[in-house]
Parts: structure tokens; sequence; C-alpha cells
């Protein structure tokens, strides 16, 4: 539900002409300070996640590894894009937000995934506490 929204955001900012794809112009908009948010795909090359992970940390702009090429590429009006650049104050704040909440959500579950597993103790089934303390400290057994 949350990408829907994610997606939806970037075809309006598209359609607002407030984003700028592709590495060469996205990096510009970076070194111009005029980028708000940076969304690199999350298939792109390790080369490329390493340039704007470096640029956007630098710089001070908040930078988000998601989706895939084909779809950054769909959602913003072109083929494959690797990188977007959020050029809108408004649009880059609600992206941010629901990047951070989806992120959560992923955490959440792999927290989830990781409490209900289960291992066999003597031919009968139990919950292991080791694996719950593991993963939160504040989960008791």
């Amino acid at each position: 539900m949350k990408n829907n929204k994610i997606y939806s955001l970037i075809s309006l900012c598209a359609r607002a002409r407030r984003l700028c794809s592709g590495n060469f112009s996205v990096e510009k908009a970076v070194k111009n300070q005029s980028a708000y948010v940076v969304i690199v795909a999350k298939d792109a090359s390790d080369n490329t996640k390493k340039l704007f992970d470096q640029k956007c940390n630098y710089y001070g702009i908040p930078y988000y590894e998601y989706g895939t090429k084909d779809e950054l590429g769909k959602y913003s009006g072109n083929e494959m894009r690797t990188s977007i650049a959020i050029l809108d104050e408004g649009f880059g704040n609600q992206i941010i937000k629901y990047m951070n909440v989806n992120e959560n959500m992923v955490q959440v579950n792999c927290s989830i995934l990781i409490i209900i597993g289960i291992t066999r103790q003597q031919g009968g089934m139990s919950r292991s506490p080791t694996i719950l303390n593991s993963v939160n400290p504040f989960l008791t057994a």
C-alpha cells in the first residue's frame, strides 16, 4: 500500500515537472543543491549507489534505495531510470515520510519472522527464548 503512495507521488512530481531523472541530471541537481530527495534503484550498480550515497551525505540530501530501474522509469514517465531527484520540498517531505514508514514496516516484518521461528526440542515444538532475546532485548520469553 505504501509502495503505491510513493510511486503516485513520483508520478505527480514528474507531471508537475519537479523531478529530474538520469545519473547526470541527478548528480547536477545534487551539486546545485536543488534536489530535496534522491532515489536510486535497488538494482543499480554498486558504483552508482556509492556515488550518490557519498554525494548526498556530503550535501546533506536524503538518499534512498527503492524500487527497480523499470519501476522508477515507468513512474517517472521514461523507460529505465537508475536514479531520480525530487526538486520540490513538499513532494520531498511526503516521500521521506512514506519511505520512513516503509522502512519501519520492513524492519518490523523481519523481526516478526525471526520471533516466530520455532525449534524442535525432544519431539515437541516450542518457541526458543534465545531467538526472542537476540532480536529485541525488550521482549521477554
